[in-house]
């Protein structure tokens, strides 16, 4: 996207949509901590190996039939922990049409975008 078409889409941008997107990060962000505090689970209840070693496969199928409760919740952490990297992706593309490139705001996210994967 050209600078110009950036420029022009952060000027448009008005006090409610950069309130409306602050309340979509932090959404964001209680949703990723409550997928770590699942993965804690996962590893409390030593349900880690339920989907078998072949990631990202679950027990070398896409969608588990018939499985053991240890490997609903892995397939559920699985499922979580990649809606969380959509999320967070998704996110970060956002912020600079919302609050512009001069803020610190698009570098901060690009180093969030890292630790996410």
């Amino acid at each position: 996207m050209s600078g110009a078409v950036l420029a022009a889409r952060t000027q448009q941008s008005s006090p409610a949509d950069c309130r409306r997107f602050g309340q979509v990060a932090w959404g964001v962000l209680a949703y990723n901590i409550l997928v770590v505090l699942w993965g804690a689970f996962v590893r409390a209840t030593g349900s880690g190996a339920g989907c078998g070693d072949r990631w990202p496969l679950c027990n070398g199928v896409m969608v588990p039939r018939a499985p053991r409760i240890e490997t609903i919740i892995e397939f559920t952490h699985r499922a979580t922990s990649g809606l969380s990297l959509l999320t967070v992706a998704v996110t970060n593309t956002r912020v600079p049409q919302t609050i512009g490139d001069d803020q610190p705001a698009p570098g901060t996210s690009a180093c969030h975008a890292t630790l996410a994967v």
